[in-house]
């Protein structure tokens, strides 16, 4: 049997946890307190990119790994 990775959601958005739940994940939820103001300008690959690891920087401490 293989065992799920935990999967974190630095994030408190419901729609987001409703979306995983919806494909049987279940994630961890530890909302970050990254900023997210960013340069609107920014094409949006580059700009969702910055944030995703700006999320994982702020909460990669405080999971169980």
């Amino acid at each position: 049997m293989i065992d799920k990775p935990e999967i974190v959601l630095a994030s408190n958005s419901s729609r987001r946890r409703e979306i995983l739940e919806h494909l049987g994940l279940h994630p961890k939820i530890i909302v970050s307190d990254a900023d997210e103001s960013v340069d609107r300008q920014l094409p949006p690959d580059i700009l969702t990119t910055e944030l995703a690891e700006r999320k994982l920087n702020a909460v990669k401490n405080r999971t169980s790994d």
